[in-house]
């Protein structure tokens, strides 16, 4: 009887055991699935990439800003040159119609 008692008493424990166990690995399985989200982020890799983009981004803008205020500089210069040499002003000489 004792024997079965013993027996018992030591499945029990060893079920309890087995319980726990699972459970920790269960709270380890969280604790890694947690780390690998926070961590996709904070990923040096990850955060020079995203760098990286930003500032191509950043430089496309500046130069069509650049492109855009360029043509329209070279408009204006071209408007205004052609009303001199339509208007015949004296003190816009023959080198600078011919352009």
């Amino acid at each position: 009887m004792e024997n079965k008692e013993l027996e018992l008493r030591r499945l029990e424990l060893e079920e309890k055991k087995t319980e726990q166990e699972y459970l920790v690995r269960l709270k380890e399985i969280g604790l890694k699935e947690a780390d690998a989200r926070r961590s996709r982020w904070s990923n040096p890799l990850v955060l020079s990439i995203v760098a990286a983009t930003i500032a191509a981004a950043g430089n496309a803008y500046i130069s069509w800003l650049n492109g855009s205020n360029q043509l329209a500089v070279e408009s204006t210069r071209n408007a205004a040159l052609r009303k001199v040499c339509t208007t015949g002003l004296p003190h816009a000489g023959p080198r600078q119609c011919e352009s």
